[in-house]
């Protein structure tokens, strides 16, 4: 109860099975809005911002993007930005503004419902929660996949058992981020 009490925000994360994340619900009391997300890891194979937010991009393909937004986490003590679905689709390439050097390590992928005075009627809070939630993991979350790395390929130039030797094994095998 004191988190409620001092950043006025009511959290919950639920655990879906199979889904990419878990989902995530803030009714923030102060804003008096619903906030509904998942939060993914960026991929790591991919070097710039830009590829990175183009390998979101192409998992949301809903059409409902009115309220949909993109928060990037990036490394160290570099705030957060956040943009809307719509401005990344027009303009992959804006997130990269400001943040050279840097590529993402997250992205959190939400929706906002500003519910105004119906935030403070119980029954309409209720519905209008009822109603956003499913909404959001329908048109995006259960579309959204985690990132994983790709299985390691065989070098062209070692084909044959007779072009491998243990110690180049291991040298490939200290070479290897996974």
């Amino acid at each position: 109860m004191s988190s409620l009490r001092d950043s006025k925000q009511l959290q919950c994360s639920l655990e879906i099975r199979d889904a990419a994340a878990p989902l995530d619900l803030v009714a923030d009391i102060a804003r008096r809005t619903v906030d509904v997300g998942m939060t993914l890891k960026a991929p790591v194979d991919r070097k710039s911002t830009k590829a990175r937010v183009n390998w979101l991009m192409r998992q949301i393909r809903t059409d409902q993007i009115e309220d949909l937004h993109v928060r990037l986490m990036w490394p160290g003590a570099s705030p957060d930005t956040q943009f809307t679905v719509a401005a990344l689709r027009e303009n992959p390439s804006v997130c990269e503004e400001g943040k050279n050097q840097l590529t993402p390590h997250s992205f959190h992928i939400f929706t906002s419902k500003a519910l105004a005075g119906r935030f403070a009627q119980q029954v309409n809070f209720i519905t209008d929660l009822e109603a956003v939630v499913p909404s959001f993991y329908r048109d995006v979350g259960s579309m959204l996949a985690a990132w994983k790395p790709s299985a390691p390929k065989i070098k062209a130039d070692k084909l044959t058992a007779n072009d491998e030797s243990t110690e180049s094994t291991f040298d490939d095998a200290e070479d290897f981020e996974g």
